[in-house]
């Protein structure tokens, strides 16, 4: 029997409701490992934070056909993003994370600055998709009492 395999996920860039609409297809859980808490924080400042990086950055939707995934990169000094992925609780384990970061890897405006995730210690689908990313690029980590924070390389895209 062959497995089904879903279609991969249409990248672009995100409008304000897509970053909406992901949000609110997240569980207080989703939301909790992505802003590294022990609880979700409110939905106000969940989109409050988002809208900063929406505003100052960049920021990737991943549809399928709606709204699944977002990825955002805010500059963050000289040389240096920070990351930051989430994806609806239905699609996750469906690669749509590697999908948005590889969108990203791939994109030259940011082939001349480290890219920075930090990952709290129990989100092991993060873990998981800077292992991806690693497939692709350089990574380096450092270790800090509540996780990881990962430097992605992409000027050094395999």
């Amino acid at each position: 029997m062959t497995a089904v395999v879903p279609p991969a996920p249409r990248i672009a860039p995100a409008t304000w409701s897509d970053v909406v609409a992901v949000v609110d297809a997240c569980s207080p859980g989703s939301l909790a490992a992505r802003f590294l808490g022990a609880v979700a924080p409110p939905r106000s400042a969940v989109l409050a934070r988002l809208a900063r990086t929406h505003r100052e950055g960049w920021t990737l939707v991943a549809a399928a056909p709606g709204p699944v995934g977002l990825l955002g990169v805010h500059p963050d000094g000289d040389g240096r993003a920070e990351l930051g992925a989430l994806v609806a609780d239905a699609h996750q384990g469906r690669a749509v994370g590697a999908a948005l970061v590889d969108a990203v890897l791939r994109a030259p405006c940011w082939r001349d600055r480290a890219l920075h995730a930090v990952v709290g210690h129990g989100n092991h689908a993060a873990h998981g998709l800077v292992r991806v990313a690693a497939r692709q690029v350089t990574v380096t980590r450092h270790r800090f009492a509540d996780g990881v924070e990962y430097v992605l390389h992409p000027r050094e895209l395999r």
